[in-house]
């Protein structure tokens, strides 16, 4: 009896995914290392920190009158294998102009925030790893959804991360 091998699709690129998001069906979808991966939906606590977050976030710009926005869920496009990878935070904050319709991704977040869940904690550690090499992002939170815990990523004045948060 002869083992036949599989074969697996070509990865798919950014581009390919961004176009075909309005064909992948209902949820969220993320393109990790060309392969196209649905998203879970978040618990309701999960959904109660992001909200939350995105409110107090919000109003601290608005305060201090800044050019910034908050974005739920949109797409990054990381500067290491970024052909192959979009993904999607949690929030993001951006300063730059604002997206235009049609826009498939957020090309200048300043700050990215992804909620820690039991379900998706090795998942968060890949994302946050490959958000931090787009340029623009200068800080990167993460808040523990089950314990009262959160981790704040900085860059110094010389662009570099920290060795820990």
């Amino acid at each position: 009896m002869s083992v036949t091998a599989q074969r697996m699709p070509p990865p798919v690129t950014a581009e390919e995914f961004l176009a075909s998001t309005t064909r992948l069906g209902p949820g969220k979808h993320q393109l990790i290392d060309g392969v196209i991966v649905a998203m879970a939906p978040a618990s309701p606590t999960h959904g109660l920190i992001q909200a939350r977050l995105a409110r107090l976030i919000g109003n601290h710009i608005d305060a201090r009158k800044l050019p910034c926005r908050v974005i739920t869920e949109a797409g990054v496009k990381p500067r290491v294998r970024g052909r192959t990878n979009v993904r999607v935070p949690d929030l993001l904050v951006t300063c730059g102009p604002p997206p235009q319709p049609g826009d498939g991704i957020v090309h200048d977040p300043v700050l990215i925030i992804e909620v820690l869940s039991p379900s998706n904690d090795d998942e968060t550690e890949s994302a946050i790893m490959s958000c931090a090499s787009i340029p623009s992002v200068r800080e990167m939170l993460v808040v523990d959804s089950v314990q009262r815990r959160a981790e704040v990523w900085r860059r110094d004045g010389a662009g570099t991360w920290p060795v820990d948060p």
